[in-house]
């Protein structure tokens, strides 16, 4: 079986090398999760046989046979794995022309502040992963920032994925990028490597003893999210996962509110990359930029609340009144005396 394909888009063809890196052994789901992702199973025999304890694979349903009708049961899953692996090449091609189409097309219109063929150069750089759902932590489509890779879950049942989470790990991807150097220090991840990305888009990515920053997550999310809406205009922006994120955003950018922070200006350092062989002052400009609008410290305060409170609280928080009046010590009153 099929469970892991790699390619780099758009032109070449998904075969079944396996990637270099330990991606596809992220820590699988449990077996509530996976019969969840699964579906409906033909009786409660049949699931009660599959419920154990502990992680379980897609191979571990195929090969777990306490009855026949669990057998049968993982048989006909596992064919009908097999034809949604060919649906799923079918549908990522086409996602992906379609997504290079859009990002020229929205360059053209200043939506993406970068020219077509660095959208192109970007994408092209890109590794997309087809992977057997039940051995990533997540059901949904995700990017990994250090490996540069979007991996994307079949659907067992349907092999089909949403374009619009394919558009949003896709920006991620083709975002702005810094890598820096650094040399690991004695309580680090000793496995990290020398060379590692320090930004992807406004989130600054940096190594810490127990993982990795969430510095301007938020941000970057709602950025993100913000400009998938015009890949997809019929989405409603304000999907569970991302809701709060957009709301912040939104709030940061209103015209009419009290930040009035240009969008314009948070695309394009989200696009930017960071060109350290430039003169100073010249390796991120749109970064001064933006702070020549709205000063990067208040930035960093609202950064500082979310990492206090979470993106809910906050993006109420910013909704009601200009935090730029006020400390972390008096928001965070502010923010308890919420509930």
């Amino acid at each position: 079986m099929r469970d892991i394909l790699r390619h780099l888009p758009p032109d070449t063809k998904l075969n079944a090398e396996s990637p270099a890196t330990d991606l596809a052994e992220a820590i699988a789901p449990s077996a509530h999760e996976i019969l969840k992702r699964i579906g409906a199973l033909p009786s409660r025999e049949v699931v009660d046989d599959l419920l154990v304890e502990g992680p379980l694979t897609f191979d571990d349903i195929v090969t777990r046979r306490r009855s026949q009708q669990t057998t049968d049961s993982a048989e006909k899953m596992q064919k009908n794995y097999a034809h949604s692996v060919v649906i799923a090449e079918r549908t990522f091609k086409n996602f992906s022309w379609k997504f290079l189409a859009q990002a020229k097309g929205l360059s053209a219109m200043g939506v993406i502040p970068i020219h077509p063929s660095e959208i192109e150069y970007r994408f092209n750089r890109l590794s997309f992963q087809l992977i057997d759902p039940t051995k990533s932590q997540s059901a949904q489509p995700e990017f990994d920032t250090h490996e540069m890779s979007v991996r994307i879950p079949v659907p067992l049942v349907t092999g089909t994925f949403n374009y619009a989470d394919f558009v949003h790990e896709a920006i991620h991807g083709i975002a702005g990028r810094h890598v820096m150097e650094f040399t690991c220090t004695e309580g680090a991840k000793s496995d990290l490597p020398e060379r590692i990305v320090g930004r992807t888009g406004l989130h600054f990515d940096i190594p810490l003893p127990d993982g990795w920053s969430s510095h301007f997550e938020w941000l970057d999310e709602g950025i993100v999210e913000h400009l998938t809406e015009y890949f997809v205009p019929a989405l409603k922006v304000y999907r569970e996962a991302r809701r709060f994120e957009v709301d912040i955003v939104k709030a940061l950018t209103n015209p009419k509110g009290f930040y009035k922070i240009p969008l314009t200006a948070l695309t394009k350092a989200f696009f930017a990359n960071f060109e350290p062989s430039a003169e100073p002052g010249l390796r991120y400009p749109q970064w001064s930029d933006l702070n020549d609008t709205f000063p990067i410290a208040q930035l960093n305060k609202m950064d500082k609340l979310v990492d206090l409170f979470g993106e809910e609280r906050v993006a109420r928080l910013i909704a009601s009144r200009n935090v730029c009046k006020a400390s972390i010590t008096e928001l965070a009153r502010v923010v308890r005396a919420m509930d």
